[in-house]
């Protein structure tokens, strides 16, 4: 009994080294005059261009992005189309600092304490270590994270002569430096500009919220200060920060924790 064997390769993809043509090996024409052509060295040519008879050459892959990097950009795309509602910036800066607060009427539409919280980012722990560089107080305030496998963060409040006023620990850099701030009778930094606000779901104002942003409960709505400006919101570094949280860690970290 005879057995035939059919195998389908999928052609060659090839691309013109001098215009746009590019198709698979066999719609490519013949080389020409290839001796007079092709020096010794030469990548070999798949054959010619059917349209300016030039070299045609296998076609270089596109690169892809690394399947972590591309699975973080595709959730921070989801997260802003699921989560980011709607643009608010001219109904708050009307509301806040328009003509109608300008003359009196912003009672009637927003609360004071309200309107100060759109406009203000909670100082990060660089805010406070920035500070503490420039505090005349007589202490200087050293954070370090333990060498213990906790993870927390131990701080020092320490007199002119290197003596230890006041100390503690915290689960993080950011708590480490406002315990040690109240501790010393500091006031809190100033954090960043808001340059935007945005309407958000409840999720994505509880995450933000947890990485310091500003988000306030104004007119039914949860809206988040965006203290960034000028480019796609799915590139903010806060939005990817919690696309990777949901992601979990690059499986090569993952993978290099036990050698």
């Amino acid at each position: 009994m005879n057995t035939e064997t059919t195998t389908t390769t999928e052609s060659l993809k090839v691309e013109c080294a001098n215009c746009d043509w590019h198709g698979d090996v066999d719609q490519a024409d013949e080389t020409r005059d290839f001796w007079s052509r092709v020096e010794p060295g030469d990548t070999v040519p798949a054959g010619d261009c059917p349209e300016c008879g030039a070299f045609v050459f296998p076609a270089q892959p596109e690169p892809q992005p690394a399947p972590y990097a591309q699975r973080v950009r595709e959730t921070a795309e989801r997260i802003v189309r699921e989560d980011v509602l709607l643009c608010l910036s001219s109904l708050i800066y009307e509301a806040t600092q328009g003509e109608s607060a300008r003359m009196g009427e912003r009672d009637s539409l927003i609360d004071e304490d309200d309107a100060l919280n759109l406009w203000r980012v909670k100082p990060d722990a660089d805010d406070y270590e920035e500070a503490n560089r420039y505090e005349d107080d007589g202490l200087t305030i050293q954070v370090a994270q333990s060498d213990d496998d906790s993870g927390w963060y131990s701080w020092q409040a320490l007199d002119a002569d290197g003596d230890t006023e006041h100390e503690g620990e915290a689960e993080s850099a950011l708590e480490a430096w406002q315990e040690a701030f109240r501790a010393a009778d500091r006031d809190e930094p100033d954090g960043g500009e808001v340059y935007e606000h945005w309407a958000v779901t409840g999720y994505l104002a509880s995450r933000l919220q947890e990485r310091g942003h500003s988000v306030t409960d104004i007119f039914g709505m949860k809206v988040w200060g965006r203290p960034t400006t000028g480019q796609m919101i799915v590139m903010d570094a806060v939005i990817l920060d919690i696309a990777r949280e949901i992601v979990g860690p690059e499986p090569e970290a993952v993978e290099g924790e036990g050698s």
